[in-house]
């Protein structure tokens, strides 16, 4: 009989010991978590990444949660940084709180800022926290307990991916000329995350004089031509950052691109054109060397050739030299002739 009493009771220990542990209070982060971006990116451009733009904008980041509660309400936390934050005994100042609020079970979504997560909630989202590609910080979850400190049962942790560094500017070599166009020509970049180049046009109050005289090295008409970087006045600065005042004017796609087409741009005025490259969460890097031209009327071969007295239309058997034409003609035709008069000869 005792021994029967014993075992009724082992079993009620391990029944209420398991339905505590099934009970217990438990957040989970769920995998479609989004950047409350006011662009959206394609699914190809890593949308759940934070870049520059989204840091500078502060833009929020909403995270859907999975939430089991064994009583009413409880106060979340989240914090940045290893899983040790949730250890008060080898807690360290790499530990931030970045939110805290009381929830419900009711499966909620919580709203994080942008630059509480890359930064420490101050503006400067490139040196608040070591930035790259490909960078990520640790997001734990959990509850906060009776005494102050967050619980680690329960608890989520979510690795979140960021990038607020721009790739560095190509080296410009070129700027051609071409009819409402301007073509420049670069080095193409060797970064993993290169996916192409933006170009930013300024018209400036330089002559065309001026550029002709400068460093003007002309290749030949179709945008072939050089440009001139000497009194070039623009307010784009190599090294910086577009102005706002600069005019974003045609870009191209491709990590090893060499040239693109400017375009919007009016013949026989002077512009500043500078290329900055993008990577593929659409971060832009600074503006490269900056290049002075004007776009012009350009003479392609055949209105050269008739422009220089040529009347040909062209064709392949077109004669173009007026009454030479005429010479060759009766040359033939007397070479004809007299071919046909040895023949019958030979035949009589």
């Amino acid at each position: 009989m005792l021994r029967n009493k014993v075992g009724v009771l082992a079993l009620a220990g391990a029944a209420a010991s398991w339905s505590t542990s099934a009970l217990a209070d438990s957040v989970v982060v769920l995998d479609n978590y989004t950047v409350e971006r006011s662009d959206e990116r394609d699914s190809d451009e890593q949308p759940q990444t934070i870049s520059f733009k989204d840091c500078e904008e502060n833009a929020d980041v909403l995270f859907p949660l999975n939430v089991s509660l064994t009583g009413g309400r409880r106060v979340l936390e989240v914090y940045v940084g290893p899983e040790s934050c949730l250890d008060r005994e080898v807690r360290n100042n790499d530990c931030r709180v970045i939110y805290g609020q009381e929830i419900g079970a009711d499966n909620p979504s919580i709203r994080i800022p942008s630059q509480e997560i890359v930064g420490d909630g101050g503006e400067d989202c490139e040196s608040s926290l070591s930035s790259g590609t490909n960078a990520s910080a640790s997001l734990l979850f959990a509850f906060e307990g009776s005494n102050g400190e967050p619980e680690a049962d329960g608890s989520d942790v979510l690795q979140m991916s960021y990038d607020v560094t721009a790739p560095d500017p190509p080296q410009v070599t070129g700027l051609g000329q071409g009819d409402g166009q301007l073509v420049p020509r670069w080095e193409p970049l060797e970064g993993e995350d290169v996916t192409g180049y933006r170009f930013y046009c300024q018209e400036s109050p330089t002559t065309q004089e001026e550029v002709d005289s400068g460093s003007f090295d002309a290749a030949g008409a179709g945008g072939q031509g050089g440009a001139s970087s000497a009194g070039c006045e623009t307010s784009i600065v190599p090294g910086r950052r577009p102005p706002e005042d600069a005019r974003f004017c045609g870009e191209q796609a491709g990590k090893t691109a060499q040239r693109g087409t400017v375009t919007g741009v009016v013949n026989d005025r002077v512009y500043a054109v500078g290329v900055v490259a993008q990577d593929v969460v659409g971060n832009e890097g600074v503006v490269s060397n900056v290049l002075c031209q004007y776009p012009k009327e350009v003479t392609d071969f055949y209105e050269a050739y008739t422009a220089a007295g040529g009347k040909g239309g062209g064709g392949f058997c077109a004669f173009g030299y007026g009454q030479r034409a005429n010479a060759w003609s009766g040359l033939v035709l007397l070479g004809l002739a007299l071919g046909w008069a040895r023949r019958r000869r030979r035949r009589a």
